[in-house]
């Protein structure tokens, strides 16, 4: 079937557009559409991304819009793959064009309470219908945090669209669904300000910056500042005044001292929390994407933060010193918070020497830590029984009243089938026996 696409507009997404096409085309049925766009039904469309399009419905969008152009200009790769080192943003770009599961790309964190719509300016709206004849979707309102339009200044409205495409999927045509709400505009200048600076973050052009240069970029800032004492980066301070800066200004996440530390080692390249941290240090956004930093100074960095080879001499004023963000620690690994996937995970002994940087035998000089720890410690069945929980909830939400699948509880949980009999002791009955059918797949 001919597709006639209608024009696709500055920072459209390419939900958006198709969202557009299914009301020009004179669809009733979603299920419809989707069977016209995509490989297989089953497969719901991404509205950050763009889902696994069909050969005839590829070549029909081709036509009128690169892959390339689709995929860097129209969905939201540059939140997710903007501080990625350029060769893994190249790969990256590469597997979505192969319609692979943007989660499998890219470290995707679950959404807060905040962040679960689709959201819009009303002024913006106003102007997309003067100019264009309707609105639609634009993607910079829908970066995570975006609590203000950067070109209003006006405070952006939540749809009643859910962004997570998990959900049961609809193709929604802004023009439809926005109604229209009186624009607030918010004179706050610092959340004005945080707004401007991570839509330029986000509207930059991809260049050939890197993981390691932002990293120098932000310890160089920090050198400036009070949080660097000798070669050593007080963390704890820093997290700590960072917190209490975005929550004055009223921002809506607020990056945990986890989630900083884990940038800080270069285990992160996680949108929000970069921002935060370098909007905070007043690094320019050029000067972060591109960094001149010299081979010295990235030598510099990667030393600092290697706390264990230096002497610890008092190790009560350490334990002391490090207690509140080796206690946020463990709860964001139990409780999933810290991890890409939001999955709880158990809180190990290996796992708390290298957050803190130290051996086993240093731990035993750190008894309020230590005592942190036997707060959270478990054995490995229980560990387990809340993943599965975890994993179950999560699919029962996602799925509605859909069938659920021993493969999907499988992989999400990351819990093995004969593990299933050692978790019984810890399993409410009721949930126990739900998962049982799945297993025994008898319902």
């Amino acid at each position: 079937m001919k597709m006639y696409l209608p024009e696709i507009y500055p920072d459209e997404l390419v939900y958006s557009w198709l969202s557009r096409y299914f009301v020009y085309a004179g669809y009733t049925n979603h299920k419809m559409l989707i069977s016209q766009l995509l490989y297989s039904t089953k497969n719901n469309p991404s509205i950050e991304f763009i889902g696994h399009l069909n050969e005839a419905a590829e070549r029909q969008i081709t036509q009128v819009c690169s892959m390339d152009d689709l995929i860097l200009n129209h969905t939201m790769f540059p939140q997710y793959a903007r501080f990625l080192t350029a060769e893994r943003r190249k790969a990256a770009l590469t597997e979505l064009k192969r319609y692979c599961d943007p989660h499998k790309v890219f470290t995707i964190l679950p959404r807060n309470e905040g962040e679960l719509w689709l959201k819009y300016c009303p002024q913006c709206t106003a102007e997309d219908r003067k100019t264009y004849g309707e609105t639609y979707w634009h993607r910079v309102h829908q970066v995570r945090n975006m609590m203000i339009c950067p070109t209003h200044r006006c405070k952006l409205v939540n749809s009643e669209v859910d962004i997570r495409s998990e959900k049961i999927f609809a193709f929604n045509p802004a023009e439809v669904v926005i109604n229209n709400a009186d624009p607030i505009l918010v004179d706050n200048v610092e959340q004005i300000k945080f707004a401007k600076y991570t839509s330029d973050l986000f509207n930059m052009n991809i260049v050939n910056d890197n993981e390691r240069g932002i990293k120098a970029a932000i310890y160089n800032a920090i050198t400036k500042t009070k949080y660097m004492k000798g070669k050593h980066r007080k963390m704890a301070q820093f997290s700590e005044d960072l917190q209490s800066y975005f929550m004055e200004i009223g921002m809506n996440t607020i990056a945990s001292i986890y989630q900083i530390q884990k940038v800080m080692l270069g285990e992160s390249n996680e949108f929000t929390t970069i921002c935060q941290i370098a909007y905070f240090l007043n690094i320019n956004p050029t000067e972060l994407l591109e960094s001149d930093i010299t081979e010295e100074k990235v030598l510099q960095e990667q030393e600092s933060h290697y706390i264990k080879n230096r002497a610890i001499t008092d190790w009560e004023k350490f334990d002391k010193e490090n207690v509140v963000r080796f206690e946020e620690f463990c709860k964001s690994v139990y409780d999933g918070s810290g991890n890409d996937s939001g999955r709880p995970e158990r809180v190990s002994e290996k796992m708390v020497y290298k957050f803190l940087g130290i051996t086993s035998y240093g731990f035993k000089n750190m008894p309020k830590c230590m005592a942190v720890y036997k707060k959270y410690a478990e054995p490995y069945e229980k560990s387990w029984a809340r993943k599965i929980v975890w994993a179950y909830k999560k699919l029962k939400q996602e799925k509605g009243e859909k069938f659920i699948y021993w493969t999907e509880l499988r992989r999400l949980s990351g819990v093995k089938k004969e593990s299933l009999e050692k978790i019984t002791l810890y399993l409410d009955k009721e949930v126990m026996a739900s998962i049982m059918k799945i297993v025994n797949r008898t319902y």
